[in-house]
């Protein structure tokens, strides 16, 4: 309890016992009447001043029982505050400096650490106080070996002051500021024992401060672009700054006018004008405000002046604003409402004015919406109103006297009181007086009066009436008082009586004390001051001190003394004394108490708010000065001012709910500086109790986190991020602890392993990877734990049906223990697949380059063959026995082209030519076909779409190549017959398609299906159905190319082909092909070409000799001129020599010495029309991979017929 707290006490305690003494004198004066008027005992003069002697004792006991008692209610009260006061100084203490956000530490004279806070703990974790470690050697990293040149501990331990310093403490590969201030401990005779040094980390308010530099130049910025003229002057009125609109205003450049006086510069005189407002602002310390004409302008001028820490004025802000306007519309205001506003909205009465006919309210006061609790504009709408408000008891009588009023038309006078029962429930007396006026302007009336709140007046009355019905019970409760009531002669001092308690606490009897004088047992009472002390007690009425009392063993012991005159008969000065001897223990601990509480509020860098009930500042410490702007001087005693405007109703509730008795800490809220800027602060706070259990206040503990908050929004967001990218990972991220618990998993972990949501930390990881009941064999997970290594393997896991890739990585803490790992999964049997596919594309590449090798050299065999056989031929007679031969011959050179395309097809390294066919005529052409294939114990079932359009671009060759190969798999799988049926139709491809097989593009596809009812197939056989050479069938019935055919053939088409079969179910191939818009094409086979003389003169360039033969003669025969050429080099060098008589050029593709494509380039550079055409034995696609021709050169590939030769060589020359 503070000293302001017992000086309230005392005070609470004299105006109780002055009331008791005063009741007592009433109590006097009713007996007197009572023996008069009930006992007939002479008149009242007589009774009040000289009644009987057993009257006089009784009354005069009465009346010191009762004064005796309240006092000993009162000391009692007063003790139990003291007690509990200093208990709750001391945990307050204890737990403002454990709790506290800044570092203290208790040291000796030796420097060395005696004790640390909590704060301190957390910054030095290693510091162990028990081995008393020197302060520069623990506070510093690295440790310094002697003492810190700024060192204010130093200097407090010799002389004995508080010093203060700002440091710059390495902490490992950073400098941190701190600032230190280090108060003495002293003991009873005064000398230091040791020091307590409070440290705040201000590092980040040093950083601040460079950011205030940078804050400058923009506050000019800003100064400048303000619209009013503004400028800023010394104490003397020198100009010191001002922005651009004032040096616009008084038509100067700034610098002309910066260091001249402001009279100067605005009225060109030498000295102040009179009244300016700058001297009076100088005077008052105060805003002044003025308006000045200038000219037809009106000008509104501020000055504020600026004051330093001991209030004096150093500077002044000078501002005008052009007023004009606003002044025009301020003058017709005022006069429309100069005639009601001086008299109604100053006065606490609601003064009102209404019409009877119409009725209607013309005006009421302010006053009515807060006595009444209702907007005046509800009674505007409402007339009638405010007889709602009425007491439904008082409603009728005020509604007739109302009614009588008017129809007196104001004769009858209207002065009524009445209750009102307002909408919170609230009951108030009303005084209520109207006169009538009479309306000049037409037959109506109206009406004026005030209303008047009584309720105060009232409750008054009521209390009064209370105190006189419970006199005797006061009375009762005197007689129980136990301390000492001693009433003396004011004369003498000699004692008239005592109670017992007196007699007890002095040792005495009655008999003893009634034959002593006061002087007798107060020795700090002299005989000669006696008639001083009355003297004054005569003209105050009364007086409580402290002193001692003497007992009769000769000892003394403190007592607080209340004395009362009191004037009866005679002259009485009673004594109620009080021994307060455990209050002084009580004090004196408590002031220590205190004295060190109010030490470490004022040194504390959190900042210390206590507020009274009502919200007004009582405590306001240096850190709160600092952090808010405002010193306690400008806020002690009143209002808190840090709440922000918008947020007073929030705080009103929160004040609400810490007067209920709740406690809040660490609320984090905005709050606002003096200078209007709102800053984050961390908030604790409680309330604070009398010794009754009441609450007196509350008590608040606030530290700035600014810069703390903005650090958690950015860490916030990094964490965000993290979480955000680790959920997008679509591998599966476990982390795990060093005993194989998941402790934290992704989104993807959580679905793919059916993890417990957000509740994963008591999981084994190796159950739900592997589902055992222990790590398994080989885990790469037990092998990064042991070694602390990163580790990966790749395994198919049975559990979890995928081919996994798992990487361990292990996890440190801050010490580089291992402390667990980060389990990374990823599924890995798409790229076993894909990795599949391509051994398998490698295989057929591989094949297919053998086969590419292979048609280069026997498709130009092929050529000289047919192309000699079909000239040999068509120079026979229809009927010569020899052509029968060379049909043969042109069979078997078709047989040999097939082969070859075969090799290339299986291979996709034929060059299809295809054409719009719809599949269901594909299958119909070639029905008759697999009947002789499948044989007699077959039975063929065909289902085609008619209804709809099935067209495919696809080579209608290669087709019927695809069907015969997969019928003549399907009659080799049904030995003993069966049934093959092929189907067509389409089909959507979508997700699950792709998601089953591996691989597809959505969208709808034309389908041939082909099913047997044959042997069927095991899943690891039906794995390798595609691959080149791997056969089931017996040595010398299968090559193993038949399946790896219409595979390359469905590739190349862009389409898909699967596989459904097991053993005994039998087989269905399914082949999907993209739908084609185009039109079904119709073929027609090559004729040869009418005879006819050309006269074109041809660069034929070919390094087969056959060949080149071959071609010239076919050519030769139609009338083309031919230039041979056996290599590149040649080529080239014979068209230079006969550039301007070739017209075209035949250039095989691949050459000796330069190839055709090289060839046909550079005849482009020297005639850029001349015509081309390159032919070559290798597939056109392996041509164009290799980038030998490109887009739009013509190509002819080999074998080649004499009829596709000459109708080729007509079409280029006529392009």
């Amino acid at each position: 309890m503070s000293a302001v707290d017992v000086k309230k006490h005392t005070q609470v305690g004299f105006k109780l016992i002055s009331g008791c003494i005063a009741s007592g004198v009433l109590y006097w004066v009713i007996d007197s009447l009572i023996d008069v008027h009930i006992y007939h005992e002479g008149d009242l003069l007589s009774q009040l001043i000289s009644p009987s002697s057993h009257e006089i004792f009784m009354r005069f006991a009465t009346i010191c029982l009762f004064i005796s008692t309240a006092f000993a209610g009162f000391s009692f009260a007063r003790r139990k505050a003291f007690d509990r006061a200093l208990r709750e100084a001391e945990e307050r203490y204890l737990s403002v400096v454990e709790n506290i956000g800044v570092g203290i530490s208790v040291l000796n004279p030796e420097m060395e650490i005696v004790s640390l806070n909590n704060q301190m703990k957390k910054w030095f974790p290693d510091i162990d106080v028990s081995k008393k470690p020197v302060c520069y050697e623990s506070f510093n990293c690295p440790p310094r070996k002697d003492i810190c040149s700024y060192c204010p501990t130093c200097k407090t331990l010799t002389d004995g002051q508080i010093h203060e310093a700002i440091t710059d403490t390495p902490a490992g590969d950073e400098i941190r500021n701190y600032r230190i201030i280090s108060s003495p401990i002293k003991n009873t005779e005064g000398k230091v024992i040791g020091a307590v040094e409070i440290a705040e980390d201000i590092t980040e308010r040093k950083k601040a401060e460079e950011q205030i530099k940078d804050a400058s130049l923009q506050w000019q910025i800003t100064f400048d672009a303000i619209k009013d003229g503004i400028f800023i002057a010394d104490s003397n009125g020198k100009i010191l700054r001002c922005n651009k609109a004032f040096a616009n205003f008084v038509n100067s450049a700034a610098n002309e006018i910066v260091g001249r006086t402001c009279h100067e510069v605005m009225h060109g005189t030498a000295d102040f004008m009179n009244g300016c407002p700058f001297i009076t602002a100088k005077d008052t310390r105060h805003r002044e405000v003025t308006e000045l004409k200038a000219g037809n302008k009106c000008l509104y001028v501020t000055v504020d002046p600026i004051l330093n820490d001991s209030r004096e004025v150093i500077s002044f802000v000078h501002a005008i604003s052009d007023i004009t306007e606003r002044k025009q519309s301020e003058e017709v205001l005022r006069k429309s409402e100069e005639r009601f506003r001086s008299l109604a909205e100053n006065i606490s009465e609601v003064f009102w004015f209404t019409e009877l006919n119409p009725e209607r309210t013309l005006y009421l006061s302010p006053a009515f919406e807060r006595i009444w609790g209702v907007p005046a504009e509800e009674v505007y709408r409402n007339p009638r109103l405010w007889v709602d408000f009425i007491h439904i008891d008082d409603r009728q009588r005020i509604n007739d006297e109302f009614e009588a009023f008017i129809s007196s038309k104001g004769m009858a006078p209207f002065s009524v009181e009445y209750r009102i029962k307002r909408q919170d429930g609230e009951i108030r007396w009303i005084h209520d007086r109207g006169t009538f006026i009479p309306n000049r302007e037409g037959p109506s009336y109206r009406l004026a009066g005030i209303a008047e709140d009584i309720t105060g007046q009232k409750k008054a009355e009521e209390t009064l009436r209370k105190s006189e019905e419970n006199l005797k019970l006061y009375q009762a409760l005197i007689n129980q008082s136990n301390d000492s009531v001693e009433v003396l002669d004011p004369e003498t001092g000699h004692f008239l009586n005592v109670n017992n308690r007196t007699c007890a606490d002095l040792g005495y009897s009655r008999e003893e004390l009634l034959s002593m004088r006061v002087f007798d047992i107060d020795p700090t009472v002299k005989p000669s001051d006696y008639p001083e002390v009355i003297g004054e007690l005569r003209r105050t009425g009364g007086s409580i001190w402290t002193g001692v009392h003497l007992r009769k063993d000769g000892s003394t012991f403190p007592v607080e003394v209340s004395l009362k005159l009191v004037q009866l008969d005679r002259s009485y000065l009673v004594a109620v004394a009080r021994d307060i001897t455990e209050r002084k223990q009580v004090q004196e601990s408590l002031q220590r108490t205190t004295h060190t509480l109010q030490s470490v509020i004022k040194a504390s860098p959190a900042a210390i708010v206590m507020l009274n009930p009502e919200g007004k500042v009582m405590i306001w410490n240096q850190t709160a000065e600092r952090i808010f702007g405002w010193k306690a001087e400008e806020v002690i005693g009143n209002y808190n001012p840090i709440v922000p405007q918008e947020k007073q109703d929030e705080f009103k509730k929160f004040m609400a709910r810490l007067l209920q008795g709740e406690s809040f800490t660490d609320m984090e809220l905005k709050r606002r500086r003096k200078d209007n800027t709102l800053i984050d602060i961390s908030l604790s706070t409680a309330p604070v109790y009398d010794t009754e259990g009441r609450i007196i206040g509350i008590m608040a503990m606030i530290a700035d986190i600014s810069h703390r908050k903005k650090m958690e929004e950015q860490l916030f967001q990094i964490t965000h991020d993290w979480e955000d990218t680790f959920n997008t990972i679509t591998d599966m991220i476990t982390v795990h602890d060093k005993d194989f618990n998941i402790i934290h998993a992704n989104k993807a972990a959580e679905k793919i392993l059916g993890l417990p949501f957000l509740d994963v930390s008591p999981t084994k990881c190796y159950r739900f990877y592997h589902g055992t009941e222990g790590p398994p064999e080989g885990c790469p997970s037990c092998e990064c734990l042991k070694t602390g290594i990163s580790s990966v393997n790749e395994i198919y896991e049975p559990h979890l049906k995928m081919f996994i890739e798992i990487r361990a990585i292990p996890r440190f803490d801050s010490r580089n223990n291992l402390t667990g790992l980060i389990h990374v999964v990823r599924d890995i049997t798409e790229r076993r697949k894909l990795e599949d596919q391509l051994r398998q594309s490698q295989k057929m590449e591989a094949v297919g380059q053998l086969a590419g090798g292979i048609s280069h050299d026997f498709n130009n065999i092929l050529t000289a063959i047919i192309g000699y056989s079909t000239i040999l031929k068509m120079k026979m007679g229809k009927d010569d026995p020899l052509k029968i031969n060379l049909d043969q011959i042109l069979a078997a050179s078709e047989k040999g082209a097939n082969l070859t395309q075969s090799l290339l097809a299986f291979s996709r390294q034929q060059l299809s030519n295809p054409e719009a066919l719809n599949l269901d005529e594909i299958i119909r052409n070639v029905e008759n076909l697999l009947l002789r294939v499948i044989g007699e114990d077959i039975e063929l079932k065909i289902r085609t779409g008619e209804a709809r359009d099935l067209t495919v671009m696809a080579d209608h060759v290669q087709m019927d190549q695809v069907l015969i190969n997969l019928c003549t798999n399907a009659r080799d799988a049904m030995p003993d017959g069966g049934v093959l049926t092929i189907e067509t139709g389409t089909r959507d491809m979508g997700q699950e398609f792709m998601t089953a097989y591996g691989y597809g593009t959505p969208g709808t596809y034309a389908v041939i299906s082909v099913s047997d009812t044959g042997t069927g197939m095991d899943e690891k056989i039906r794995g390798r159905i595609f691959e080149p050479f791997f056969t089931t069938k017996e040595v010398g019935k299968g090559t193993g190319l038949g399946l790896a055919i219409v595979y390359g053939i469905i590739k190349q088409h862009n389409g898909y082909i699967t596989c459904d079969s097991r053993p005994g179910k039998g087989s269905t191939f399914s082949i999907y092909l993209p739908i084609s818009k185009l039109a079904v094409t119709e073929t027609h086979p090559d004729e040869m070409p009418e005879f006819e003389s050309q006269t074109a003169t041809i660069l034929l360039a070919e390094d087969e000799v056959s060949v080149r033969a071959l071609t010239k003669q076919i050519l030769e025969n139609f009338g083309y001129s031919i230039i041979e050429a056996a290599d590149g080099e040649e080529a080239l060098k014979k068209f230079i020599e006969n550039r301007d008589r070739i017209d075209m050029t035949i250039l095989d593709v691949i050459m000796p010495k330069m190839n055709g494509k090289e060839v046909y380039d550079r005849i482009m550079k020297i005639r850029p029309d001349i015509k081309a055409l390159l032919t070559s034995g290798y597939p056109a696609d392996f041509i164009q991979k290799q980038e030998i021709i490109r887009q739009g050169i013509n190509f002819m590939a080999k074998p080649v017929s004499p009829a596709g030769l000459l109708k080729k060589v007509k079409e280029v020359l006529a392009t």
